[in-house]
């Protein structure tokens, strides 16, 4: 079995990808959370949660976006138990680069999971680049 593996990456300055190898199963609702962080070295606790979803286990990456040019972001996979979340794994701080058209407009986060498939003939070298519509 695999280590557990929580990475985000950049794709622009709206948009983040995340991909997962979480080899657990939970008993109880495992849930992905993506925090906006205060500043590269805080705590995902002292961020704000700008999305909480149940986790795809079966999918292995998704998009978010709609971001905010110019923040720090980190996604944690955890479990919810009586309310409460408890992070099991962390991925890496990813910023968004800044843009000159940067507005203080509410971010309106969205997120799109991959299926596995597509995901494999992305990772194969398909030639073909993601699309996202409005951006």
């Amino acid at each position: 079995m695999s280590p557990a593996m929580l990475e985000l990456i950049v794709q622009s300055p709206t948009v983040l990808f995340a991909q997962w190898d979480f080899p657990f199963l939970c008993e109880q609702e495992c849930v992905m959370r993506l925090y906006r962080l205060p500043d590269v070295g805080a705590l995902p606790q002292y961020g704000s949660v700008c999305l909480e979803l149940p986790l795809p286990q079966s999918a292995g990456s998704m998009y978010f976006y709609r971001l905010t040019p110019g923040h720090h972001y980190v996604v944690e996979i955890g479990i919810r138990r009586e309310g409460v979340f408890y992070p099991l794994r962390r991925s890496n701080v990813a910023t968004t680069p800044r843009t000159e058209a940067a507005t203080e407009e509410p971010e309106r986060v969205a997120a799109v999971v991959v299926p596995l498939a597509v995901a494999d003939w992305f990772a194969e070298g398909s030639g073909a680049a993601p699309y996202y519509p409005g951006e």
